[in-house]
């Protein structure tokens, strides 16, 4: 059976996965009842809905991914800013929803909730970051930054610098 491996109390069960090069104009949105393993970017405006896990390896730009379990992202997520007083920020912004874990090499113009934990390798600007447990911000050599709006962990927070140095 192709699909990848989940281990759950006194069994393995293979999970189907949809792996796909990018999600954009080719792919439009996608839902799927499984896995999702992006390859490359997920282009501005496009939104993925999984079961199970949703993995890009490269960039979320101003996307919407929605994952049963968690949600990991190798590159970072990106939204962009209102060049338009008219323009609504919360629809400009990459949007991030887990079950269970986040993680993203870096935040910037996004708003991302976790069930559980939520890790940033490098930093989280300008985004709503919300995890159920744990928030942690800074891993692997990252800076570790929080700068503007807000960022809650429910039961801890690990970050090495929070603020601007204005």
């Amino acid at each position: 059976i192709q699909g990848h491996s989940a281990f759950c109390e006194h069994s393995v069960d293979v999970e189907p996965v949809l792996t796909l090069d990018a999600v954009n104009l080719c792919t439009e949105d996608v839902s799927f009842d499984g896995s999702v393993l992006v390859k490359g970017d997920v282009d501005p405006g496009y939104r993925i809905d999984a079961t199970g896990n949703i993995t890009v390896c490269e960039m979320v730009k101003r996307a919407q991914l929605t994952a049963g379990q968690s949600v990991v992202v190798q590159g970072g997520v990106i939204g962009t800013e209102a060049e338009d007083a008219d323009e609504d920020p919360a629809a400009l912004h990459a949007v991030l929803t887990a079950a269970d874990s986040i993680e993203a090499r870096f935040l910037s113009m996004c708003s991302a909730a976790a069930g559980n934990r939520l890790t940033v390798a490098d930093s989280a600007v300008q985004s709503e970051v919300e995890a159920g447990e744990e928030l942690v911000v800074g891993v692997n050599g990252g800076k570790g930054t929080i700068v503007g709006d807000h960022c809650e962990g429910r039961q801890s927070l690990t970050v090495t610098f929070a603020g601007s140095s204005a």
